[in-house]
């Protein structure tokens, strides 16, 4: 007996086994749904078992584990084609219809356009495949050095506090000092 899962309109036995996935139609779909860009969760949800199931399946069984890769590696490259295309510009054919005033279609001709590189795109690769001294949180040597220098003072005055403390004399010249200073 089975039952409709999903909006995909997956028919599948009523208790999913592995078995019954390592058939071509059980990979095939496994391989389809990672080829759309499902992650893991939602493929074992479809299938009808849990996140860890599936990927002990994976584990135990090398065509599951083919089928995903194949589906994942497929969707992977396509999208980073596209960021590629998006990062470093591109060109696309357009069909520009013209029409008389009448509407009436007069010419049909087929222009070059180019899309310029996306900045967001070019950002995210510069980060993700040079890293370093692209990184968001990357801190300047100057700015590095000037916070260890005010990091040591801070502890030099904490300590100098905790010395004095006892005695009210020392702890109010010291705090003048440091007034000074600052």
């Amino acid at each position: 007996m089975t039952e409709k899962v999903d909006k995909l309109d997956v028919k599948m036995p009523k208790q999913s086994r592995m078995k019954d996935w390592e058939t071509k139609e059980g990979l095939k779909q496994i391989t389809e749904w990672a080829k759309k860009g499902m992650i893991i969760e939602h493929i074992a949800a479809n299938i009808g078992i849990a996140k860890s199931t599936f990927y002990m399946w994976r584990n135990e069984s090398e065509a599951i584990e083919e089928a995903w890769m194949k589906g994942k590696t497929y969707a992977d490259v396509k999208v980073l084609d596209s960021m590629f295309k998006a990062a470093t510009g591109y060109h696309v054919d357009e069909t520009v219809k013209v029409y008389d005033d009448v509407g009436t279609k007069v010419e049909e001709r087929v222009t070059t356009k180019y899309v310029p590189p996306n900045g967001n795109m070019i950002n995210l690769w510069v980060k993700n495949r040079m890293g370093g001294a692209f990184k968001d949180n990357q801190l300047t040597e100057a700015y590095r050095t000037k916070i260890e220098a005010e990091t040591e003072h801070i502890k030099v005055k904490t300590k100098m506090l905790e010395v004095v403390s006892k005695d009210t004399n020392k702890l109010e010249a010291l705090e003048a000092l440091f007034k000074t200073i600052e």
